[in-house]
């Protein structure tokens, strides 16, 4: 797998299922300098699991419901540049407000 060559703020890793995609992030994003940020987002709450545990030099952390929900504590944790793990379905409805802080 091959990160986006445009050095892009994102890069996007696609590709079929089983042919390594979250290994291959975990070992990248461990490996990675502290200064970048990443926000890991997965079709699978058991990946987004797999990605806390197994990336250990950092700490990810997930949307909460805290003050109006789980979609305002994204946009949140973007500003604050926290590495964050969540669900393609919450990231889906983040809108076009989110763009700017991303």
């Amino acid at each position: 797998m091959q990160i986006n060559p445009n050095n892009s703020n994102i890069n996007v890793v696609d590709s079929i299922m089983g042919s390594g995609k979250t290994s291959w992030s975990i070992q990248y994003m461990n490996e990675s300098d502290s200064e970048k940020n990443f926000i890991y987002i997965t079709p699978f709450l058991s990946e987004v699991k797999r990605v806390k545990e197994s990336v250990t030099s950092r700490n990810f952390v997930e949307p909460t419901h805290k003050g109006k929900g789980k979609l305002d504590n994204l946009k949140k944790l973007i500003i604050e540049e926290r590495d964050i793990v969540s669900t393609h379905a919450l990231f889906r409805n983040a809108g076009e407000e989110s763009k700017p802080v991303i």
